[in-house]
């Protein structure tokens, strides 16, 4: 069909333009979301809702915490060859020159004391020998002092045995706020998660929707809050296309081998 009208021309072009970036962003995006890889033993998932990455493992991982002389996440990474770096908790000062915000012990040895702060309302004890891990509240929290546990207060808790923590949330700084989350979780069949969100999104709408996940379904799910914002950060050794701002220079960070 010929058009001889210019302008019902221009109106077609454009329409016809649209149509094909629409195309083209519909199919960019098909490739990157809603995925599964496989890591060995280390499942990632990628959902389009939120840019939420998952990395889901068995094993144990490590804190890292170095308050000066930080390096960028990718150059940690390999320089100490660790398959995946998150950012960890929260902390106070600047990124070359920080203090953990709360408790931290690590492996028996202290670094920074309780703090009173509604954001930071629990703190998660782990042992990296056994894989064992809980999210202990402040208000219950008497610390081991023990050179086989990592001790580290964040905040707040989301999620406790499925059910949304909406006391924890709704007293924090910013759990109703939208903004970029990063999350540690764990189930009751010993897995751990590593979770990041690309796009902003406040804390109750992300726990009810990590419930209705299939890599959730059937268990029993835990979640807290991490430092987010613009210290949300993924690096990924043998899939890089989950990376995510890997180039800050973040003075805790949380480690897969």
């Amino acid at each position: 069909m010929i058009f001889k009208n210019k302008k019902i021309r221009y109106f077609c072009g454009f329409i016809i333009l649209l149509t094909c970036l629409f195309l083209q962003i519909f199919h960019s995006n098909s490739e990157i979301v809603n995925r599964k890889f496989q890591d060995n033993e280390i499942e990632v998932y990628t959902e389009q809702k939120y840019g939420i990455a998952i990395v889901a493992f068995s094993g144990t991982f490590d804190l890292i915490y170095h308050p000066t002389k930080v390096l960028p996440l990718k150059d940690v990474a390999q320089y100490f060859e660790y398959r995946y770096i998150m950012n960890g908790s929260f902390f106070e000062g600047d990124r070359l020159n920080a203090k953990h915000a709360g408790w931290l012990s690590i492996l028996g040895m202290n670094h920074s004391s309780i703090k009173e702060d509604p954001q930071l309302s629990h703190v998660v004890r782990y042992n990296p020998s056994s894989g064992a891990i809980e999210f202990v509240p402040l208000e219950e929290f008497e610390p081991l002092r023990s050179d086989n546990y990592i001790e580290f207060q964040t905040g707040p808790l989301i999620l406790h045995n499925n059910k949304l923590a909406e006391k924890y949330i709704r007293e924090s700084i910013n759990g109703l706020g939208e903004y970029k989350r990063a999350l540690l979780a764990y189930t009751n069949d010993k897995q751990k998660y590593f979770i990041i969100t690309k796009e902003v999104v406040a804390l109750d709408d992300l726990g009810e929707y990590l419930l209705t996940l299939p890599i959730f379904s059937d268990k029993i799910l835990n979640v807290i809050n991490l430092d987010g914002g613009p210290s949300v950060a993924l690096y990924s050794k043998n899939f890089p296309e989950l990376n995510y701002n890997e180039e800050d220079r973040l003075p805790i960070l949380l480690t897969i081998d």
